[in-house]
């Protein structure tokens, strides 16, 4: 596995679509680093972190305000 593929994450909204992000934007969002760590660090390369009330069409908004907030 890459070094670039231990860094990051890859989220699924409810409706399947799939994001990949890198893991320090990841836990900059308190739900996203908690539901990391119950997936497990092993696990978390290999399945994708599910968020069960977001539509693919809001994600494009939410990951870029992550990243923003994770260069502050």
């Amino acid at each position: 596995m890459s070094e670039r593929a231990l860094n990051t994450v890859i989220l699924c909204s409810a409706d399947g679509a799939q994001i990949t992000i890198d893991r320090a934007v990841a836990d900059r969002s308190i739900l996203l680093k908690n539901m990391i760590e119950d997936l497990g660090e092993d696990n978390v390369q290999n399945t994708p972190v599910p968020l069960p009330n977001v539509k693919h069409t809001s994600t494009p908004s939410y990951v870029p305000d992550l990243k923003a907030y994770a260069t502050i």
